[in-house]
């Protein structure tokens, strides 16, 4: 008998359990299959709430001095509430405004501050009697926008309405049925879900706008990096053939003629130089499938070396931090215009690449142990004019001058590191 009531007693618990457990699996599920949003995503979204958090406390201090008499009485419980609010936001504010990423951890947490301070005045005030739930609602658009789950968000604003329905009810005088407030309820109720299904379904399309975004460029990167396989294959093969055979004609045509001497001298260098550029479209692409900047220059470098028959070598400072595309593309560009300098002007026999990662800056340098540069080198060609505008469009600047102590041309450029990097 005693057996059969405590199987009555734990028979709820044994259906419900189980049934609590599947949902909150099914709701971890939903966020992990969904993910969230991309950095650019979420630190737009927070730069928005943090701004009009900002102006939603300038307001309450507005009101606090306008209206002294509020100073006391039901704002004071507030105090500690405010102070939360305003570490809180400032820490994001600060983390944006340093260029710091902000996680989708910092952006919920954002958002349950903002519901705990708004639970607060609702239920301070009195419950359904005033128009502190207006700010309920931007709340859930930051959550729309930080996860794409349409189920996370629509769980989010059943929580939120199910407090603010509680709070209508039994805070303060309640609901007067006698003037239809029960059906102004259900409205705010309504525009809770309203607001939350149209910013999810707004992000969500910009999220697939975006995602085809990247599936196009991801193909023509595809076919960008098969097509520099194919030159590799093809054309270059042919150059690099081309220039062995001028060099094994140069050898055995040997000082008797020097016409001819001058002519195959000439098409040396003009093949060395068509092998090494076809190389520029090849070494490239290993920016684009995520290779380190140190590498794609190490790779690059040797690749000069052997062509232009000289020893070179990269030298790395410093730790590597990511990098956006553009710059690994622009500090390749100008690494790629320096060598092709050295190798048709500067009669060097060694070459040395040197990439500093500072605190606050990247600085790239290419010195030879050549000639050194003539007074009108500026004039010459478009080389130099080409790195000056990779190191303007990556916001650096481009210095050249000799080499000391040993003669021969230094070329640097240096560009400030990322907002993000710097921030990592």
């Amino acid at each position: 008998m005693s057996k059969q009531i405590a199987d009555a007693r734990v028979g709820p618990n044994r259906f419900l359990l189980p049934f609590l457990k599947a949902g909150f699996r099914s709701v971890r599920r939903e966020i992990v299959e969904a993910g969230w949003s991309d950095d650019s995503a979420l630190s737009y979204a927070a730069w928005v709430s943090v701004w009009w958090r900002w102006a939603s406390w300038l307001m309450v201090i507005a009101e606090a001095v306008y209206r002294p008499d509020l100073q006391g009485g039901t704002y004071l419980p507030f105090v500690v509430l405010h102070l939360f609010y305003v570490s809180g936001n400032g820490l994001v504010h600060y983390r944006l405004a340093t260029g710091r990423s902000v996680s989708w951890a910092a952006v919920l947490a954002l958002s349950a501050m903002d519901f705990v301070l708004v639970t607060s005045a609702v239920f301070a005030e009195g419950g359904f009697d005033n128009f502190y739930y207006l700010a309920y609602y931007p709340s859930l658009a930051l959550v729309a926008v930080a996860c794409p789950s349409f189920v996370v968000g629509i769980l989010w604003a059943t929580v939120i309405a199910a407090v603010y329905g509680v709070l209508s009810l039994f805070v303060g005088s309640g609901l007067d049925l006698q003037a239809n407030e029960e059906e102004v309820l259900a409205l705010r109720l309504f525009c809770m879900y309203a607001v939350m299904s149209s910013v999810n379904l707004v992000a969500w399309r910009e999220r697939t706008r975006r995602h085809h975004s990247e599936e196009r460029q991801r193909a023509l990167l595809e076919q960008g990096l098969e097509m520099s396989q194919v030159i590799h294959d093809t054309v270059a093969q042919t150059a690099y053939t081309l220039r062995l055979g001028v060099d094994t004609a140069r050898t055995l045509a040997g000082d008797a003629n020097e016409e001819l001497s001058g002519s195959l001298a000439a098409l040396s260098v003009l093949s060395r130089s068509i092998v090494w550029e076809l190389r520029r479209p090849i070494d490239t692409g290993l920016v684009f499938v995520g290779t380190d900047l140190t590498e794609t220059l190490r790779v690059h470098t040797e690749t000069f070396g052997r062509v232009a028959s000289v020893a070179a070598e990269v030298v790395q400072l410093g730790d590597e931090v990511p990098l956006p595309v553009d710059v690994r593309v622009g500090l390749f560009s100008v690494a790629h215009n320096a060598l092709t300098n050295a190798l048709l002007h500067s009669e060097a026999d060694r070459v040395e690449v040197i990439l500093d990662f500072g605190q606050e800056w990247i600085r790239l340098s290419i010195t030879d142990n050549g000639v050194g540069l003539p007074e009108d080198y500026a004039r010459r060609g478009r080389g130099f004019t080409g790195m000056e505008a990779d190191a303007a469009r990556m916001d650096g600047r481009l210095e050249v001058g000799p080499a000391e102590p040993n003669g021969g041309t230094t070329v640097t450029c240096r560009v400030p590191l990322p907002r993000a990097a710097v921030g990592g």
